[in-house]
């Protein structure tokens, strides 16, 4: 090619294309961005933040107790975000507003919980004790931080890890 400007333009058109692929490829294997909506994870995430969603890390280390993870809600058929409370092979319990976990031996322990909103209540539709059943093998118990807002494993039970798309990352402004 002898004239500079189809040069330019052949350069620019390549350029283009592989900076494109590169950013498709992360944005499906490695992370995405995301962006809060509604307020069931007040607090911590507020309606229309924007947060990343980290797709690698968590298929080499599972999640842990206070994670907030993006998983896909059949029934709404909604990405959605919330706060990992229970883990494989625990009983979760709510009474009195607080939430009890029970470990695969026997071990009660009421959760701790400093990312909530003081005064927020964790209750059950009907104020009622509710046991709920162990949670299966790779599947979570999942909360909204905003209880009273949120639509959450108290109403669509145990999330499967098939579901969860990533764990999600704080973007601060």
């Amino acid at each position: 090619m002898k004239h500079p400007a189809l040069q330019y333009l052949v350069f620019i058109l390549l350029y283009g294309f592989i900076i494109s692929f590169m950013i498709l490829f992360l944005r499906t294997t490695v992370f995405d961005i995301g962006i809060v909506n509604g307020r069931s994870m007040e607090r911590a995430y507020i309606d229309e933040d924007l947060f990343l969603v980290n797709k690698i890390g968590p298929l080499f280390i599972p999640f842990r107790r206070g994670d907030v993870i993006q998983f896909y809600d059949k029934s709404s058929r909604k990405l959605l975000i919330k706060r990992v409370i229970g883990l494989p092979g625990e009983t979760v319990k709510i009474s009195r507003h607080t939430v009890l976990i029970t470990d695969g031996k026997g071990g009660l322990t009421e959760l701790s919980e400093p990312y909530l909103k003081a005064y927020t209540s964790t209750d059950t539709s009907t104020g009622e004790v509710i046991i709920y059943d162990t949670i299966p093998p790779f599947s979570y118990f999942v909360l909204g931080d905003n209880r009273s807002a949120s639509t959450d494993s108290r109403t669509f039970g145990a999330v499967h890890r098939s579901l969860v798309t990533g764990l999600v990352i704080r973007i601060p402004w």
